[in-house]
């Protein structure tokens, strides 16, 4: 699974809030073609300081979320391009985009998991 449901439910936890944590995950999955496509620009461009920004920005997301696999190809970029590797940096870039557009394509399934997770915790508002 994409998604490590653990830690989403842990965020859950945190907040004390499942309905809190299930929005953020809405949040992080509707952002991903957005992050995606800003990642792919500023790699392109050379431009690091926006890279690494864009990078970071969605490596945390992923880490609080769970998403373990863009998390650590995150990380990898962002010591590429750290290195000023950009060529390198947008070849991982693109391995990157199948992973984000596996995880948009199981949204679906992925937001069932975690409702049905965070269920177990307390009530979950409706993501429909």
């Amino acid at each position: 699974m994409p998604l490590e449901l653990t830690v989403i439910r842990a965020l859950a936890e945190a907040l004390e809030d499942p309905s809190a944590a299930l929005t953020f995950l809405l949040d992080f999955l509707s952002m991903l073609p957005a992050r995606m496509q800003r990642i792919l620009v500023t790699l392109r461009d050379e431009d690091p300081e926006p890279a690494l920004d864009a990078i970071i920005s969605l490596k945390v997301t992923a880490a609080m979320t769970g998403a373990s696999g863009i998390e650590a190809s995150c990380r990898n970029i962002e010591l590429l391009v750290r290195a000023g590797r950009f060529p390198h940096a947008v070849a991982a870039a693109e391995d990157l985009c199948d992973q984000v557009m596996a995880m948009i394509a199981a949204t679906p399934r992925l937001l069932v998991s975690a409702t049905e997770t965070l269920t177990r915790f307390g009530p979950v508002l409706s993501h429909s």
